[in-house]
């Protein structure tokens, strides 16, 4: 059985460019639907198909496989607590 692709909501308007910290790569900034967070996507993303919710905002549907912090190569490991810490983690 295959599971279903994850999917993100995409405001629809201007997006802010930018470049990667950590790869030199472009990318641009854009905010998800419904709950505004920004969030980086490679240029120029495939999109799924658009839609419109109740109130009329238009967005698009892309495959969260355009994150940029899906496809950057030189990003580092999310950091543990043991890391950041330096110790055990706490119980």
């Amino acid at each position: 059985m295959a599971f279903p692709e994850r999917l993100l909501h995409i405001l629809a308007g201007p997006r802010r460019s930018s470049h990667c910290r950590y790869c030199g790569r472009p990318i641009e900034w854009a905010t998800t639907a419904p709950r505004g967070k920004v969030v980086p996507l490679n240029p120029n993303p495939f999109v799924l198909r658009y839609e419109r919710n109740a109130g009329g905002v238009k967005f698009l549907v892309i495959g969260a496989d355009n994150l940029h912090f899906v496809t950057c190569t030189k990003r580092p490991a999310k950091p543990t607590r043991m890391r950041i810490f330096g110790g055990r983690p706490r119980a």
